[in-house]
């Protein structure tokens, strides 16, 4: 990139920031520290400040109120938002977006998220940077629209036919929801890659006042773009995985993006040795992600008996449960990642060489996280599940807490 389209880059990011702040941000005189925001509310503001510019989408509960606060907002800041007619066509625009060089997404729910597990794989395979927001919804199929579960956790991070990457975040609060959207899009961009923040009912309805987000501080990352010098290799093998992307339209940029597998110039390529080539490129992407994603928060007692690994909305009452726990002389230990796939091994090993014991409460059958993080982690713990489509309560966990120590 030159220097002259760098400097417009980020003027236009300056500009677009300075909109922003005008419309959602500053209000009427006088001006507050706090502003009130739902879950899904935040998921929008964090879209706009993001820089996206197309999203489209089915409607479903409970993931419609994006898309319905975006309709109203995205239109100021030169955006559109497309109501297509499933959810499958909303991800095919996504991505059509997305290779046409706009910041794209889309919202969806569980059955929703089934429904684009095909073109997930497209959009990884043809490296064009995607976000998806799932707001989890009871299931199987139809499930419960109305309640909440974190249950589509292995359908995020190991949903799809073949082998491809994509990156998974959970939001635990509202400002979560808005500070997680801007780094899923952040982190979509910089390694083309589809990214996917989990979100559930409960935390898209919850509506609180949070810290007034300073927008200079906010880090917006945009795609390698395309010099325009030398002969043009949409795919070319480097050290990272990421190699340069170009717009419908650039001189000398002209690629085919396909889901077929490829050769660096996009060419369908179907031999064993390109194949093994490519998907060992595209899943080097993500190999250093836990060290360059910021730390895992981990709070309470450092000698503690009992370590809980928390994720999504569970972490609010959990986090309520060790301060009752600790005013009753309980040594408990917590972490709080926000990664959830690639599963954050290395933080997760060493919070669990701190305690004896490790728990995992999730709104879930299965202990999808704890599934993971047994296979990927080598930790086995403790399984606290619930799936009745409730959030935990702080009485239930400091009871399990109690339980498990005792």
């Amino acid at each position: 990139m030159n220097p002259r389209a760098l400097e417009a880059g980020a003027e236009y990011v300056r500009s677009h920031l300075k909109k922003v702040d005008r419309f959602y941000i500053q209000p009427a005189q006088p001006r507050e520290d706090r502003i009130m925001l739902s879950g899904n509310e935040a998921v929008g503001l964090g879209v706009l400040v993001a820089g996206c510019r197309f999203f489209s989408c089915y409607p479903i509960t409970p993931a419609t109120d994006i898309a319905n606060w975006l309709s109203r907002h995205l239109p100021k800041v030169n955006g559109v938002v497309v109501q297509a007619e499933d959810e499958i066509a909303s991800l095919g625009q996504v991505i059509g977006a997305s290779f046409a060089g706009v910041k794209a997404m889309t919202g969806t729910s569980g059955p929703g998220l089934d429904l684009m597990v095909e073109l997930l794989g497209f959009a990884s395979m043809a490296e064009l940077p995607i976000v998806i927001a799932d707001v989890q919804r009871g299931g199987a199929s139809m499930g419960l629209p109305t309640k909440s579960e974190q249950a589509d956790l292995f359908l995020a991070a190991k949903g799809g036919h073949g082998d491809f990457p994509r990156i998974v975040l959970a939001a635990a609060t509202i400002e979560d929801c808005f500070y997680l959207t801007v780094e899923a899009f952040n982190l979509a961009e910089r390694y083309q890659i589809p990214v996917i923040l989990l979100s559930d009912g409960a935390l898209a309805s919850r509506t609180e006042k949070i810290k007034r987000p300073d927008l200079s501080k906010i880090r917006i990352i945009n795609r390698e773009a395309y010099s325009g010098n030398g002969e043009y290799q949409r795919y070319a093998v480097t050290e990272t995985g990421v190699s340069p992307i170009s717009v419908p339209g650039q001189a000398g940029g002209r690629y085919i993006a396909t889901g077929l597998e490829h050769s660096e110039t996009a060419a369908p390529k179907y031999s064993p040795d390109y194949h093994e080539k490519m998907t060992e490129k595209r899943f080097r992407k993500i190999a250093a992600i836990e060290d360059e994603f910021p730390e895992p928060e981990c709070e309470g007692d450092k000698d503690g008996d009992l370590g809980i690994i928390s994720w999504g909305l569970t972490q609010c009452a959990v986090r309520e449960a060790i301060k009752e726990c600790a005013d009753n002389g309980l040594r408990v230990r917590a972490l709080y990642p926000k990664l959830l796939f690639p599963v954050p091994v290395k933080a997760i090993r060493r919070f669990a060489s701190t305690v004896r014991k490790v728990l995992i409460p999730e709104l879930n059958y299965q202990g999808q996280f704890a599934e993971l993080v047994a296979v990927h982690a080598g930790v086995n713990a403790i399984r606290f599940n619930l799936y009745g489509g409730l959030p935990f309560t702080p009485a239930q966990i400091r009871e399990k807490i109690t339980e498990v120590i005792k």
